[in-house]
């Protein structure tokens, strides 16, 4: 009997030693499971110019935003002043351009419609190149989460040349939105043009 307790003792001493094993091996699991997926420098790089390629992203837009507001504006204040000299026309009875600009307010009006013509030129060519930038972003962004996904795969020279071209659209852009909203340009047109275009009726209406 003592032969057998001594045997049940040490077997159950060893099944509690083998279950402490496998405890601990439990434990180790997550520290080495951390080390497997430390981010790679590679990694880490991507990453760094995709978060700047979304904050520039959003500094694009919000100044396109901007300067659509700022055209939407524009065209209010050049449609009603084409309104005010169409009207003077019409009560004037004003035939012709050499008349009209004989009439203070009608000449000052048309060179002022000249010049949003200008103004409103400028800033549309403005929101379609920011808009072009966002798109190019864009397509540098899925970019780089492709690469992202297959950065063990990647040498270093692919990714140094896709970071390279990111930091040159970037560094393009980024003065864009930086610059305060300013024209200067040569004013498109003729007041008599423009004159012709408001009896006629065919302003522009963009």
């Amino acid at each position: 009997r003592e032969g057998m307790k001594r045997y049940i003792f040490e077997g159950t001493a060893k099944n509690r030693l083998r279950c402490y094993a496998c405890i601990l091996s439990l434990m180790a699991l997550p520290l080495m499971t951390i080390d497997v997926s430390a981010g790679s420098p590679k990694e880490d790089i991507l990453q760094e110019k995709m978060t700047e390629i979304s904050s520039v992203r959003g500094r694009i837009l919000e100044k396109r935003a901007q300067i659509i507001e700022i055209l939407h504006h524009l065209k209010e204040q050049r449609a009603e002043i084409e309104g005010e000299i169409k009207s003077e026309q019409e009560r004037l009875k004003i035939g012709s351009y050499q008349k009209a600009i004989g009439f203070p307010r009608i000449d000052y009006n048309l060179r002022l419609v000249q010049r949003l013509h200008s103004y409103i030129s400028v800033l549309g060519d403005k929101v379609a190149y920011l808009q072009i930038g966002n798109e190019i972003l864009e397509s540098l962004y899925e970019h780089a989460d492709d690469d992202l996904r297959l950065v063990q795969t990647l040498n270093d020279m692919e990714v140094e040349n896709l970071t390279s071209q990111i930091d040159l659209i970037i560094q393009e852009y980024l003065s864009e939105t930086d610059d305060l909203v300013s024209i200067h340009t040569a004013l498109p047109g003729k007041p008599e043009s423009i004159w012709n275009e408001i009896v006629k009726g065919t302003q522009n209406v963009h």
